[in-house]
């Protein structure tokens, strides 16, 4: 019996609507660029995807209103508790607001896991090891003042 239709990782409302449909939106649209990751033994067999994110599209433009180290979490939690959060961009998680604002290179990556019967996504985030926390607490704190 299968679950998920064949390369598919969610169930779709519409079955046209594939990943090659998206991918191509992305890239179509300049605010994405995707490359296949081949196996040096066997460059027939694609190992994973990088996913390059090199656009967003501001909330102006859309039309609505869209961990490393210990302070970088404690930088996450000040800029949740500060960031204002409309109705449209209530749907993504902080993070994703504070890594798209201040341009935070980082991986995201899943693997399926069986936990007392049921699948999961198990997610994981690899930052840069060259990030450079300081400048980005920063302008976290300049952008969104303590209150007096």
């Amino acid at each position: 019996m299968e679950v998920l239709p064949e390369g598919r990782h969610y169930l779709p409302k519409h079955l046209e609507e594939n990943i090659k449909y998206y991918k191509s939106i992305l890239i179509q649209e300049k605010f994405a660029r995707v490359e296949n990751i081949m196996n040096k033994g066997d460059l027939s067999v694609v190992l994973y995807h990088k996913f390059i994110i090199t656009g967003f599209v501001s909330c102006k433009d859309w039309g609505g209103t869209p961990p490393c180290l210990r302070r970088s979490q404690d930088a996450l939690r000040y800029f949740s508790s500060r960031f204002w959060i409309t109705s449209h961009n209530s749907q993504f998680p902080s993070i994703l607001h504070m890594i798209a604002r201040y341009r935070i290179h980082w991986i995201s990556m899943w693997n399926y896991a069986i936990n007392n019967n049921l699948l999961n996504k198990e997610f994981s985030v690899k930052w840069w090891d060259s990030l450079k926390i300081d400048p980005i607490i920063s302008q976290i704190h300049k952008d969104f003042p303590p209150l007096v």
